[in-house]
């Protein structure tokens, strides 16, 4: 079983009320096997608490990046990829000659990249 340090400050970007310190208690933790019910009142901010710790742990669950599709467009393999935020920030830093970046709504960047700097993507991120 692997501990884990949470800093809720760090990730909320705002320092914690001391009725939420109380609330979370991070410092006593949980033992393995171990299972602690939250409950409290209304407008406490349990909801915001569970969204965060699960997008936090969102960003160690998944992989660096998956290639969902490929076409070829003008003779030249061009292949779909959905990134997480550290590949994303290279792929943005590339040559857009060979790139192009979805709008989407969902939380992980998509891209479009031509197979030259897919095998850099490749090569770089995969361990």
């Amino acid at each position: 079983m692997k501990n884990v340090v949470v800093d809720i400050e760090t990730l909320t970007t705002y320092d914690l009320h001391p009725w939420q310190k109380d609330l979370v208690n991070l410092s006593v933790g949980w033992k393995a096997g171990e299972m602690s019910i939250i409950t409290a009142g209304r407008q406490t901010g349990k909801s915001y608490y569970q969204q965060v710790v699960a997008e936090f742990m969102t960003t160690f669950n998944t992989p660096a990046y998956e290639q969902i599709g490929e076409g070829v467009v003008d003779g030249d393999l061009w292949l779909t990829v959905k990134c997480n935020d550290e590949t994303a920030a290279w792929v943005r830093g590339q040559n857009k000659k060979y790139v192009y970046e979805h709008s989407t709504s969902s939380g992980r960047p998509l891209f479009d990249v031509h197979e030259k700097l897919y095998t850099m993507l490749k090569i770089k991120f995969t361990p």
